[in-house]
């Protein structure tokens, strides 16, 4: 069943993209649709709604981000990931009212960050859909998020999680302390999640470290080297408001856990000589996968 609904959703999605506005065809795809994952572009409202509150903002958005899904052969109910850049961090109570409205039950994980947007945009999402069977992830004893989203989702050989702060997991609690502190409580609690699904962090293949303040990236990556002592997965580090004032660090963690070997790229040295590759060996993992519905 699946080549066939590959196959389909591949032609809708080149459909999609031809059917975009040239300009935006010129710099990006709205929707790429690779290995039963649908990846959608981030999305704004749009300069004509530069003026628009944020409430009207979000419906554009996510009117938007439902059309390019179903254009694809997708639905709002097959998202497992979303990433949301914010301009006001005051805004969180609206993003998730909308939210809710959206996916009343099931929600996507999600990562919220504060960050500028361009033409008046007062907030930006990017989503990740699948054609899987999906799996939401909640460890034993933990409490369900306080707000609209999942921990972590699990589609086929994938593992979307939600950008991590430092809580405790069995009552949202706030784990007090420092870049370390947090640090080391948001990696322990990723373990934890991964565990419940018989994967760990040496599955983890992309990793995104928002930190408030630059002058605590050793701090953090110090912390972060003894959870990854080798073949550490690629990763992306930016300076970004959190939607605490105790925030120090959040982090998001993507989970390709592959039958194949993985080839893991060094960095070169700073002497220039060549980077060095291993290949790490993969347990497999049965893939499921389903018709869209």
């Amino acid at each position: 069943m699946r080549p066939i609904v590959t196959s389909v959703l591949a032609a809708l999605s080149v459909l999609a993209a031809t059917a975009a506005p040239a300009r935006a065809q010129a710099t990006f795809s709205p929707t790429v649709l690779n290995d039963g994952l649908l990846y959608v572009s981030g999305i704004t409202a749009g300069p004509g709604q530069a003026s628009a509150p944020i409430e009207r903002q979000l419906d554009v958005v996510l009117d938007e981000l439902d059309a390019r899904l179903k254009t694809a052969g997708s639905l709002m109910g097959r998202v497992v990931s979303t990433s949301v850049y914010l301009k006001n961090a005051a805004d969180v109570p609206t993003l998730n009212a909308a939210w809710r409205r959206r996916w009343p039950s099931n929600a996507p994980t999600r990562t919220t960050v504060v960050a500028s947007l361009p033409r008046g945009a007062l907030v930006q999402v990017s989503a990740i859909a699948t054609t899987f069977a999906m799996k939401a992830i909640l460890p034993k004893g933990w409490a369900e998020p306080s707000a609209p989203w999942t921990y972590a989702i699990q589609a086929g050989r994938y593992v979307f999680m939600s950008g991590l702060v430092a809580r405790r997991g069995h009552d949202n609690s706030r784990v007090p302390g420092g870049m370390a502190e947090q640090t080391h409580a948001i990696l322990d609690n990723a373990k934890t999640v991964l565990a419940a699904v018989d994967m760990s962090l040496a599955d983890v293949v992309s990793a995104k470290v928002f930190i408030t303040d630059a002058s605590k990236f050793q701090a953090m990556n110090e912390v972060y080297r003894t959870y990854f002592p080798s073949a550490p997965p690629a990763r992306a580090t930016v300076v970004a408001g959190l939607l605490h004032p105790e925030d120090l660090v959040e982090i998001t963690l993507t989970v390709d856990r592959s039958p194949r070997p993985r080839t893991v790229f060094t960095t070169p040295a700073v002497d220039g000589r060549s980077a060095s590759t291993a290949r790490l060996n993969s347990r497999a993992v049965p893939r499921r996968c389903s018709s869209i519905r």
